[in-house]
């Protein structure tokens, strides 16, 4: 696993891992990151991506989206 880089005082920088049972790509967040932001694990993200390719990751706001 490679370690999650703070790159300023919102912003990481991640690298993808893939579930070996299901191949889905997981994005690993630092407990510290969860903490910052009030997330918690098992809520539903919502992400965007700029014209520059950075992405933002958002609570959403529906919760009861359906989860795999």
């Amino acid at each position: 696993m490679t370690e999650p880089v703070q790159t300023g005082e919102n912003s990481w920088i991640v690298t993808l891992e893939e579930d070996p049972e299901s191949g889905e790509l997981i994005m690993p967040l630092p407990m510290a990151v969860l903490a910052q932001e009030g997330w918690c694990i098992g809520d539903v993200m919502t992400w965007t991506v700029d014209e520059n390719g950075t992405v933002t990751l958002r609570k959403s706001d529906d919760q009861n989206q359906s989860q795999p």
